[in-house]
């Protein structure tokens, strides 16, 4: 209101010799008010700052068309711009990555991904793994797991865990990890709705243990992956630089994806609302440069990431902020086996008995 009443002191300034037209005068006077008041609405920047509650919805027109005239958004405009410090997520069970810390219970010792020299390649490989699942890790160190190098290509293999509230769970994995020294177990509980936090505390630990890798490949634990064809297609192929600018998916790219409202992958409108998601990866693995995962993993810690399905974030949500292409690998290179519906112990052993000769003579 000091802004208007300004204002109108400046036009009654300018205009003293329309004193004795009084009615011209203010009126005059109120035309330079609307003209000033309606030019700083129509142009006013739009704020990083989100809105009480972060409802996207409290987001005036005017910015939204002034931001749309742009360049069109597929992402929320909550995921758009940057989280500022100590600013609350949405009311969610999900906890959001950029609000919340998040450290080690347990984590491989700091030279896991030191190589010969630094020259030398490093595939490192990211398994998303559930507490209980101890004999899909066993398979998996026994399979395809077991291979750490291929054509001079050093090859490291990690697994992604959350806490447990079984003792007895808690326990033995306590044990495994003390055995084999490959387990990345984050401070929060191992649960459907923390997927996104399992994956980002695994590129978190990419980011500062592993920065030496070539290309990070997330995957999860029902998945067979066939490192031949992979080591071939990302870096022992002199042609593959070009790939290194692109975030590749190891199952199928699904476009326009509807963001469900309802069931097990559901998602509110006030975190997500809008109808459909950017293209994105449609899980089992997907794999990218290190330099790739560096940017998703910085860009995380200034975004919202309170959505569980963890392949629509990362491969979509951020993927799209960060402003990375999105393409699929070859054929083959990832097999998936529902841990619901297969025995994926005996298949990863049979997979693993069809290609092993292959890797063994590379």
């Amino acid at each position: 209101m000091s802004y208007v009443r300004c204002i109108f002191r400046i036009c009654l300034r300018k205009f003293r010799y329309l004193s004795s037209f009084t009615i011209l005068k203010t009126t005059v006077c109120f035309i330079c008010i609307a003209c000033v008041a309606y030019s700083t609405r129509s142009f006013k920047p739009i704020s990083t700052t989100e809105p009480e509650h972060n409802s996207p919805k409290q987001w005036s027109f005017v910015e939204k068309d002034y931001f749309n005239s742009i360049q069109t958004v597929l992402i929320p405009f909550r995921f758009y711009f940057d989280v500022e410090d100590n600013q609350e997520a949405a009311q969610s069970e999900i906890p959001d990555f950029a609000t919340t810390e998040f450290h080690y219970v347990m984590k491989p010792r700091d030279e896991f991904c030191k190589t010969g020299t630094v020259d030398d390649h490093l595939l490192l490989i990211l398994v998303k793994s559930s507490v209980h699942h101890f004999d899909e890790r066993r398979a998996i160190r026994e399979t395809w797991g077991s291979t750490s190098n291929i054509s001079n290509v050093q090859i490291k293999v990690a697994f992604l865990l959350g806490l447990s509230t079984n003792d007895s769970h808690q326990h033995n994995v306590l044990v495994e990890d003390h055995q084999h020294g490959d387990i990345v177990v984050g401070s929060y509980y191992d649960a459907y709705r923390n997927l996104t936090v399992k994956s980002l505390v695994g590129l978190q630990w990419s980011y500062q243990f592993c920065g030496n890798a070539d290309f990070v490949l997330l995957v999860d634990d029902d998945a067979f992956l066939n490192l031949p064809i992979i080591l071939q297609s990302y870096i022992l192929n002199t042609k593959s630089s070009t790939k290194r600018n692109v975030l590749h998916c190891g199952n199928r790219l699904l476009k326009n994806a509807e963001v469900e409202r309802k069931g097990k992958y559901s998602v509110p409108k006030e975190v997500y609302d809008l109808p459909i998601y950017p293209d994105y990866c449609n899980g089992i693995c997907f794999i990218m440069s290190q330099d790739i995962a560096r940017t998703l993993y910085l860009t995380s810690k200034r975004t919202h990431a309170d959505i569980a399905i963890d392949d629509a974030y990362i491969t979509g949500i951020l993927r799209y902020k960060a402003q990375v292409s999105l393409d699929t690998m070859q054929a083959g290179s990832c097999l998936f086996f529902s841990n619901d519906l297969d025995d994926v112990e005996t298949q990863l052993r049979d997979e693993w008995q069809r290609i092993s000769t292959s890797i063994t003579d590379s």
